[in-house]
């Protein structure tokens, strides 16, 4: 009976010291876990963005005198270029991407069919691989124009017709295109390929030559065009930008791409005044040259070219 007792105190004594070894280690991986947690990087306790920047984006609106041309690059390889200017201007498109060392295109928008947008585009097809080119589906018998498609032919590149809804991605950003409608029937100006461009907080909206009549379009369909920096319509024309339309941009930056001393008298007072009554920074390609804008996808920057 004393060894059964014996017995018993000793596996009592076994089941203790188990307990408490157990409990030991209880608290000791406890310990460690509060120490590992509190020990780790701020950052690692967040959960990580579903949109990360990827690279730096920048935007330069080309001073080609009195006509459109806006270089996009985002990232290390991805390119797009909206409108050339005329074609006799050309050049400066063509030496800003040489400059940059560019050799391929990724994306042309040619916002509509005038030789103040798209004469230059023929040259740049020629000269540069481009993969496919945006373009509204209109009719025109001007020569400028009809270059363009032999030259997209003849390259054998993609030609998308472009409308409201088509979306595609530059590098990190965004693009969609919130005008013209797909069956609308308008004049050419009307007809312009209106483009948003969204990279993370940095947004930039390009309306061509774009007037009152589709801005109305744009507003009545609720597209979401609030943005940082706003290409002004036809260069700085009476008939675009109307004050129902600049509420809903925002800008904090205008931009107005224009000749210096042109014959329509681009930018007109009215617009200009418009903007200075929002206290929208205006920058004129007349006047500045060319404009960079340069983002992260958190921060903005403009720089002031020759």
């Amino acid at each position: 009976m004393r060894q059964e007792r014996s017995q018993n105190t000793k596996r009592a004594r076994r089941i203790n010291r188990l307990v408490l070894v157990f409990s030991l280690a209880f608290v000791l991986c406890a310990v460690l876990y509060v120490a590992i947690t509190n020990s780790a990087p701020a950052e690692a306790n967040h959960i990580m963005p579903v949109h990360t920047a990827n690279g730096t984006l920048h935007v330069t609106f080309i001073d080609v005198g009195q006509g459109d041309s806006i270089l996009v690059t985002c990232g290390e390889d991805d390119v797009m270029l909206i409108d050339a200017g005329e074609a006799k201007n050309v050049q400066a498109v063509k030496d800003e991407l040489d400059e940059r060392g560019i050799t391929q295109i990724d994306v042309i928008v040619a916002t509509h069919p005038h030789a103040d947008h798209i004469g230059g585009i023929t040259e740049m097809i020629d000269a540069f691989e481009v993969g496919r080119v945006y373009m509204p589906d209109m009719q025109s018998d001007s020569k400028t124009y009809q270059n363009l498609r032999d030259s997209i032919e003849n390259h054998h590149v993609l030609l998308i017709e472009a409308y409201a809804g088509e979306s595609f991605e530059l590098g990190g950003a965004a693009c969609t295109i919130v005008s013209p409608d797909k069956d609308d029937n308008k004049d050419a100006n009307n007809e312009s390929v209106m483009l948003l461009l969204d990279y993370l907080d940095s947004e930039f909206l390009f309306t061509g030559d774009a007037e009152e009549w589709a801005e109305n379009e744009v507003l009545g369909a609720g597209y979401h065009i609030d943005a940082d920096v706003l290409k002004v319509a036809h260069h700085g024309s009476s008939t675009g930008t109307s004050e129902a339309f600049l509420q809903a941009v925002t800008p904090d930056y205008a931009i107005i791409s224009c000749g210096i001393d042109n014959k329509y008298g681009h930018p007109h007072e009215e617009t200009l005044d418009l903007l200075n009554k929002y206290g929208i920074d205006t920058l004129r390609t007349d006047i500045l040259g060319d404009v960079d804008f340069v983002s992260d996808g958190y921060h903005l920057q403009v720089n002031i070219g020759d």
